[in-house]
């Protein structure tokens, strides 16, 4: 007997398996739009991420998926949890920032060179966590040491 016949149910019982798996609690709790501006030195911050994770109230209980936005040159973010720009989940959530990617160019001299790091890397927020309730529109995430 070939390979392919022997392992085609394992195979197909193996996706019906994954598929069911895939298909259970993908519950959505409501958002609100927020969004905002990353500062560092009361000075705006260019590029990187915003991401705000919401704290479950009880152990064990999902407070909702994470809202991420990206930072723009002029520090100013729009979140995003479900579809694009619709906010975060209302309630507490942690804060943090991602500093931008280094980038790689190409050495004159052959192979590839990185810029230097964002002067953002090692940043964090100053405030740790922050309540989005349904008024919430702009929150300001300042960066420190």
């Amino acid at each position: 007997m070939s390979l392919i016949p022997r392992l085609l149910p394992t195979s197909l019982a193996v996706f019906c398996l994954l598929g069911l798996v895939g298909c259970g609690g993908s519950e959505e709790f409501p958002t609100t739009p927020v969004s905002g501006k990353v500062t560092h030195n009361g000075q705006p911050v260019k590029g990187g991420s915003v991401t705000l994770m919401p704290v479950a109230k009880a152990e064990g209980k999902s407070a909702g998926k994470p809202a991420t936005g990206s930072v723009g040159d002029d520090g100013t973010f729009t979140l995003t949890t479900y579809k694009d720009k619709d906010g975060a989940v209302v309630g507490k959530h942690r804060v943090s920032y991602s500093p931008p990617a280094a980038e790689v160019k190409e050495n004159p001299s052959g192979g590839h060179s990185q810029a230097p790091k964002s002067p953002y890397v090692g940043l964090k927020p100053k405030q740790e966590e922050v309540d989005i309730t349904e008024s919430t529109n702009e929150i300001t995430i300042e960066l420190t040491k």
